[in-house]
């Protein structure tokens, strides 16, 4: 058994167990004794243990651990106090130093909290300043915003009004200036509120597609709570791995989508709306390897109606219907090909709304062939690359927006040339007027609702070979 040597200056002392009772213990030397031949200075301990060894006074461990627990806690409660302090002291316009004043006057008691005194910014905002504090307390949360507010008046008003349409409501007579105001704005921000909430916005409400602008507040739940994330903004549904049930799923989806636990159930839940490209049909050929066909079935029937006309007979033109638009040498071959009384050298497009007020009088009023009323009836003018248009070739045209298949009525006037000068041919290209005359005026239909297939001259008109192959938001 070993036993635990004492060392004392110039003195050995080796204790046995047999002799541990037998040798008598020397007086312990005072603290700081040294020889007269030693330069060490050595502290001797002043109390021995049973067998010779030094041992020294241990502090009970239960309230070393008791005691550090209560200054950690102090310190904590400190902390939160003083940091409570600032901020309320922020948000109020009276300094909390003179609040405390009474306190303050004598001394700092010790241990007392001290009140810390909020350091305004020079040349911030006061709102401005609060709200970044505020914001900056709550959480990790930066914000940038941008707005612009622009204000004008603007007035409309018809210049030749009758004495018909004055007794009409809403007839624009009398014009008046109306405020119109543009609100626009641009927020970047993104953080941690709370350790729980994640924000990610970018979001500009000038920029052309919506769908490029990104919201997206997430709340992430605790391991054991039945629920574990709520997404507000742009989300992303995320169904098992599946190519036959994913590949319909569009990846822009707005709205809200949940996520959780119930038990050993699992479930998400989402309400969106779609935007972006949606690919509604998709055709996988399953053989040696699986393909994806990319093409897509348009039926005959699903042209783009009341938009794409032809100015002239298109059976004038050789090797009709074999006729590419847009080909344009083909299509400048085919207006040669033309006499100079039909070819067109310059158009113009009226539009009518039928049983409507017209909000010109003095517009052009045709007597139209074609149609089922040949009565002359006030029509307006279109804008060429405003309203409507129209190809080199003169041949064939494109609205911006298809006819009303109700309640509007297309005609048609042109120059054609003479002589080699424009000029016109009543019986082929009508009056091309922009004003009413008293002189007969004529124009040539291209389209209206009582248009029927029996009226082939003007029924071949419509192009019926336009198809929309990107959809809706394409």
């Amino acid at each position: 058994m070993a036993v635990p040597i004492a060392l004392l200056p110039a003195v050995s002392l080796i204790a046995s167990p047999l002799a541990a009772q037998a040798v008598s213990r020397p007086a312990p030397l005072p603290s700081g004794a040294r020889l007269a031949a030693d330069t060490l200075r050595l502290k001797v301990p002043s109390i021995l243990g049973p067998l010779g060894a030094a041992t020294a006074l241990r502090p009970d461990p239960a309230r070393v651990a008791d005691r550090a627990v209560t200054i950690a806690r102090r310190r904590h409660e400190e902390r939160i106090a003083a940091r409570w302090r600032q901020t309320v002291a922020r948000g109020l316009s009276t300094p909390i130093s003179a609040v405390v004043a009474t306190q303050t006057d004598s001394g700092p008691t010790p241990g007392a909290l001290v009140p810390l005194v909020p350091q305004r910014r020079a040349g911030a905002d006061a709102a401005t300043q609060l709200a970044t504090d505020l914001m900056g307390d709550i959480g990790d949360l930066g914000i940038v915003l941008n707005s612009r507010l622009e204000s004008k008046v603007q007035r409309s008003r018809n210049e030749r009004c009758t004495t018909a349409q004055l007794t009409i409501l809403g007839n624009n007579c009398f014009g008046i200036f109306q405020p119109a105001f543009d609100f626009q704005f641009n927020v970047r921000t993104g953080g941690v509120v709370a350790d729980r909430v994640f924000v990610n916005v970018d979001y500009d409400s000038q920029r052309e597609f919506d769908a490029s602008n990104n919201i997206s507040v997430r709340y992430q739940g605790k391991s054991d709570e039945a629920l574990q994330t709520l997404e507000v903004g742009n989300v992303t549904f995320q169904p098992p791995a599946s190519r036959f049930l994913t590949s319909g799923i569009p990846s822009g989806n707005y709205g809200i989508q949940a996520t959780g636990q119930i038990g050993p159930m699992r479930f998400t839940s989402i309400v969106a709306q779609q935007q972006g490209n949606v690919s509604k049909d998709n055709v996988f050929t399953i053989g040696e390897r699986s393909q994806q066909q990319v093409d897509r079935v348009i039926e005959d029937i699903q042209v783009e109606t009341r938009r794409f006309f032809f100015t002239v007979d298109p059976r004038q033109l050789g090797g009709y219907p074999n006729i590419d638009l847009l080909n344009r040498r083909q299509m400048q071959q085919l207006a040669a090909s033309l006499p100079d009384s039909v070819r067109p050298a310059r158009l113009y497009v009226y539009r009518q709304l039928i049983g409507a007020a017209n909000q010109n009088p003095r517009g052009p009023q045709f007597s139209v062939r074609g149609a089922r009323n040949p009565s002359r009836q006030i029509y307006e003018v279109l804008r060429e690359n405003v309203d409507y248009y129209v190809d080199p070739s003169q041949l064939w045209i494109a609205l911006v927006r298809p006819l009303n298949p109700n309640n509007e009525r297309l005609a048609l006037a042109y120059e054609v040339n003479v002589n080699g000068t424009p000029g016109r041919n009543v019986n082929t290209g009508g009056t091309p007027d922009i004003e009413f005359t008293a002189d007969p005026q004529v124009a040539n239909l291209l389209w209206e609702p009582e248009l029927q297939p029996t009226n082939t001259a003007y029924f071949l008109r419509e192009l019926k070979s336009v198809y929309r192959l990107g959809g809706e938001d394409l």
